[in-house]
């Protein structure tokens, strides 16, 4: 069921699903919701699952000129009132996931962190120029070709890229680029994650793509020495969405750790 959940700061649009345990699906920073289509479809089945566009992204609109995202994932918990919640997150969502996770511990039964960012965390050379090439591209088309290069496809077997992957990349590419949200200020709550992951105290997946960035790898490694409650998994021929090179692989990890009992 599709609901729109208004805040302070945002109009949410949450798509909710299924019954059981809650868990929330929070998408990467060159996605939206959609992303996580083929999870839902299984996840439905066993949890009470609540999909969100986080705001600037997909259906979701911010309200005024900053923006917190753990208070939007507050209110969003509020609402539903729930409680013991299993948080699946990809890339900027998954940095969101553990700010939120750090703030409020009592919230969140466990945590799955897909190529996860973390705040602190010092580009490399690599994602610092792509950066700096991602600023000069003149037209949607060439920022659409430079991210899709850069994050998905790299270099990929043909066969590990979907056209159907390509397309939906680029209509939630098109959509995330028509939002004005330049004007827009991040509020952090938590300044530095990359110094508190020992705080963690909660059964952790981190998933990576073997072909992903090398930053993303390298914060996988470092969280999975940092939470002593963790464990990495790294998919091959996969890279920054490996759920959308491998959904068959990455659903046989998901369902492995999310039926185990939880041990701390």
């Amino acid at each position: 069921m599709h609901q729109y959940i208004l805040s302070e700061q945002a109009k949410i649009s949450v798509e909710s699903s299924g019954s059981g345990k809650p868990l929330m699906l929070l998408h990467a920073g060159i996605a939206d919701k959609r992303m996580w289509l083929n999870e839902v479809d299984y996840l439905s089945k066993q949890f009470q699952v609540i999909n969100i566009d986080l705001p600037g992204f997909g259906k979701s609109d911010i309200l005024g000129k900053d923006i917190d995202y753990t208070a939007v994932i507050k209110s969003v918990i509020h609402y539903f009132q729930l409680s013991e919640v299993t948080i699946l997150a990809a890339s900027f969502g998954a940095k969101i996931a553990i700010d939120y996770t750090l703030l409020y511990p009592k919230d969140v039964l466990k945590l799955v962190v897909v190529s996860p960012a973390l705040s602190g965390w010092k580009n490399s050379v690599e994602l610092a120029d792509y950066e700096q090439k991602e600023e000069i591209v003149e037209t949607v088309k060439e920022n659409i070709a430079l991210t899709i290069q850069f994050w998905i496809s790299r270099n990929l077997p043909s066969e590990n890229l979907r056209a159907t992957t390509t397309d939906l990349l680029t209509d939630m590419l098109e959509n995330i680029l028509a939002k004005e949200t330049d004007h827009v200020e991040e509020v952090n709550c938590v300044d530095n994650s990359l110094l508190l992951l020992s705080q963690l105290n909660l059964p952790v997946l981190i998933i990576n793509g073997a072909n992903d960035v090398s930053d993303f790898l390298e914060i996988g490694v470092h969280m999975q020495k940092s939470v002593a409650t963790s464990e990495q998994v790294v998919i091959p021929s996969a890279t920054h969405l490996p759920n959308l090179n491998h959904p068959a692989l990455f659903k046989e990890v998901l369902i492995r750790f999310l039926s185990e009992t939880q041990k701390v």
